[in-house]
């Protein structure tokens, strides 16, 4: 990519011709924008300091720099500001529709799942490593991931879907969204347990829009691991390979008992893995070819993870092989089965019928 100095690509602040710290393209800045002069200081800085990204002045939410973007060496076709590859690809852009125009479950909606939890995870890798570089005690590093992934998914959403409805683990209740078709159901951080401790990487970040109470679109972030699943396009799951146990994810601390059965009673082992969206994904992954849970989880673990594993393939549903249902009055939702296809039946058949 070659920028000359009359191109307006280049920095307005100084006219570097750096494309690492290009101008962005109009559709997804544009220079009328409020805060667009801050917005590009504050770029410029993030890039000297060597940030991932730097605060919006106006809307308050964390936003990655061009020299992230460029590092990759590809577009990630999320929609991001500052991407240096869209001057190339205008069709790229990623636009708030509003909800008058929108219809139930669009394009967007898939792609806006995946760039709100890849934009969260980056904001919490670097929040974790700044905040255990400097000693900090592990619980305030849970509590500090908790509020500040929490605020930022809840102003992106508000942005790009403002019409819509949003449950969160660390949201206060709204009882409109139970008259609401759209309601987008998230965990901020999933497996703060883990987050906390440095190094692990099995925490995740859920995302997910349902409609009418089904998952409708969906992605589920392993930051640590630097991955982002979502429901459009699915992850292609491999095959299960030949003559290897059936392996089921499960709590480290507390396996679900109908998990520990089901291990013994087909020759399979137990996978511990940390949260609930870490586990569903190494499903997906081909990792692990069962998630078992009973005994206590929320609408928020489980909506996204499972989402993202029936766009996959993979069978999804309650332990009494009931469908998965989303945005009840009560969002108490203990039991949880994610499997390959051919594994529902038997293990539904043990788990009901001992």
């Amino acid at each position: 990519m070659s920028i000359t100095g009359d191109d307006p690509r280049a920095d307005p602040l100084d006219g570097a011709l750096d494309p690492r710290r290009a101008r962005p393209h109009p559709s997804r800045f544009p220079p009328d924008a409020p805060g667009y002069d801050e917005a590009l200081r504050r770029h410029r800085v993030a890039i000297d300091e060597g940030d991932p990204g730097y605060l919006d002045p106006v809307s308050g939410l964390f936003v990655l720099t061009a020299a992230h973007h460029a590092d990759r060496g590809t577009c990630c076709e999320q929609g991001c500001r500052h991407c240096p590859y869209i001057w190339d690809r205008p069709d790229a852009a990623l636009e708030a529709i509003p909800a008058s125009e929108q219809t139930l479950v669009s394009d967007d909606d898939h792609r806006i799942a995946v760039q709100v939890a890849h934009t969260t995870g980056v904001m919490l890798v670097a929040l974790r490593t700044e905040l255990t570089g400097r000693g900090v005690h592990p619980f305030t590093v849970r509590d500090e991931g908790d509020r500040l992934a929490h605020h930022h998914i809840i102003d992106a959403l508000a942005l790009a879907r403002s019409g819509d409805h949003v449950l969160s683990e660390e949201g206060y209740p709204d009882p409109a969204r139970l008259l609401a078709r759209r309601v987008w159901i998230v965990d901020p951080l999933d497996g703060t347990r883990e987050y906390g401790i440095p190094g692990r990487p099995d925490w995740a970040v859920h995302i997910a829009l349902t409609v009418d109470g089904r998952p409708a679109a969906g992605a589920v972030a392993l930051p640590a691991m630097g991955l982002v699943f979502g429901t459009s396009p699915a992850h292609a799951t491999p095959e299960r390979p030949d003559g290897r146990p059936l392996r089921i994810a499960c709590s480290r601390t507390h396996p679900a008992g109908a998990a520990v059965y089901v291990a013994r009673k087909l020759d399979g082992e137990l996978v511990p893995i940390g949260s609930a969206g870490a586990k569903a994904m190494a499903v997906v992954m081909g990792d692990c070819d069962a998630y078992i849970h009973h005994g206590g989880q929320y609408e928020w673990d489980s909506c996204a993870p499972a989402a993202v594993a029936a766009a996959a393939g993979m069978h999804t549903s309650r332990l009494d092989g009931s469908p998965l249902r989303y945005n009840r009055p009560d969002p108490w939702l203990p039991d949880l089965l994610i499997c390959r296809p051919e594994l529902a039946e038997p293990i539904l058949d043990l788990v009901l019928n001992g």
